[in-house]
C-alpha cells in the first residue's frame, strides 16, 4: 500500500506492546503475546531452512556453505538442487534449486511436487536475514570472489550486509556485532536480556 510503514518492529518509533508505530499505523503485536511455557530451554519458531533459486545451484550452495561454516549435499527430490548446511544445533540450511523451479501442492494427499517454469525471472520477493560467524571483511571478500554485490546498509537500529546471490537474490548477512544490534532492536521474549517494555 502507498505510504504503508512495513518495518514497524525495526523502527525507532515502534514501542513494544503499543501496537502502533510513529506513523499511527497498526503494528504487529509482539510475538510473545500468548506464548506458552512448553518445553522451556528449547527454541520455538526457528526457521530451519529456506529455499532460493539460482542459475548455478551447486556453486551458490558452495559459497553459502563457506559463509555459514558448513557443508554441501545434493537435494534428492529435485535434480540439480543442492543444500548448504550450517551444521549448527538447529539443522539450519539453504536449499538451492535451479532457476525456474516451482513448488506445487499435490493434487491428492501426497508431498509437494516440483516443476520447471519457462523463461523465469532471476528476481524474487523472498529474502532472508542470516547471522554468520564472519567479519564484515570476510563476508565482503567472499562475495567479491563470487562476483556478487555486497554492501553494508542501515535498517533502522541495526546494519546488514546486502549480499546479492548471483546479483539477483538478496540475503541480509549479519556479523556477530550486527546480530547483537538486531536483537537489541526487535521484540524479544519476556525475561530475555533484551528490552521487553519498549523503554
Amino acid at each position: 500500500m502507498p505510504g504503508q510503514h512495513i518495518d514497524c518492529a525495526g523502527c525507532s518509533a515502534y514501542r513494544i506492546g503499543s501496537g502502533r508505530c510513529g506513523g499511527g499505523l497498526v503494528a504487529p503485536k509482539p510475538w510473545t503475546d500468548g506464548m506458552s511455557s512448553r518445553s522451556p530451554g528449547l527454541d520455538w519458531g526457528v526457521i530451519h531452512h529456506v529455499s532460493i533459486p539460482a542459475r548455478d545451484p551447486q556453486y551458490v550452495a558452495g559459497v553459502l556453505a563457506e559463509l555459514l561454516g558448513g557443508r554441501v549435499s545434493e537435494f534428492g527430490p529435485w535434480p540439480g538442487g543442492y543444500i548448504a548446511w550450517a551444521a549448527d544445533q538447529h539443522g539450519t540450511a539453504v536449499e538451492v534449486y535451479p532457476l525456474g523451479t516451482e513448488l506445487l501442492p499435490d493434487a491428492g494427499a501426497g508431498q509437494a511436487t516440483f516443476r520447471q517454469a519457462d523463461d523465469p525471472s532471476p528476481y524474487v520477493a523472498t529474502h532472508a536475514a542470516v547471522s554468520v560467524d564472519r567479519s564484515e571483511d570476510e563476508a565482503r571478500d567472499l562475495a567479491e570472489r563470487a562476483g556478487w554485490r555486497a554492501v553494508r546498509l542501515p535498517r533502522g537500529g541495526f546494519d546488514v550486509i546486502e549480499l546479492w546471490i548471483e546479483n539477483a537474490v538478496m540475503i541480509e548477512v549479519l556479523t556477530p556485532e550486527m546480530a547483537a544490534d538486531y536483537l537489541a532492536t526487535v521484540p524479544r521474549p519476556v525475561g530475555s536480556s533484551g528490552s521487553d517494555d519498549g523503554g
